[in-house]
C-alpha cells in the first residue's frame, strides 16, 4: 500500500500516568458517484521511516505533566477508497483514560509504496 505519515507531539498534562492506546486515520472520500464515504485506517506501528526511525507503538507510556514525540503511520491500501477521492483526513487518537482527541489533517507525509524495514 501507499504510507502516509503524520509527525505528532502528544502532552499528558495531569498529575497521573497514563499511555496513547490507540490511532485510526479517519478519511473521508468522495466516490464516483458523489456519495460520502468514512474509512478508518489504524495506524501501522511496524513501519520504519527512512531517516526519521521507527514509529510509535501502542499503547506508549505517556508520564504525568509529560510529553513525547513521534510519527504514526498509516497504511492506505489499494482500492480502499473504491476509485474515490479524499475530500478529508481525520487524526483520531485515544488514551488510556478513555479520552480522545480528533485533529484535521492538512499535511500528511507520503513516506512511499513499500514498507521499510
Amino acid at each position: 500500500g501507499k504510507f502516509v505519515g503524520m509527525k505528532v507531539t502528544a502532552v499528558n498534562a495531569s498529575d497521573r500516568d497514563g499511555a496513547l492506546v490507540r490511532a485510526d486515520l479517519h478519511v473521508t472520500y468522495e466516490s464516483a458517484a458523489g456519495l460520502s464515504h468514512l474509512v478508518k485506517v489504524p495506524h501501522a506501528a511496524d513501519v520504519s521511516i527512512p531517516g526519521q526511525g521507527q514509529c510509535l507503538e501502542l499503547p506508549t507510556y505517556l508520564a504525568k505533566n509529560d510529553a513525547l514525540r513521534g510519527w504514526l503511520v498509516f497504511d492506505i491500501v489499494p482500492g480502499l477508497l473504491g476509485g474515490g477521492h479524499a475530500t478529508r483526513y481525520d487524526l483520531v487518537v485515544s488514551d488510556s483514560r478513555g479520552l480522545t482527541k480528533v485533529l484535521q489533517a492538512v499535511v500528511l507525509h507520503d513516506i512511499g509504496s513499500d514498507r521499510y524495514e
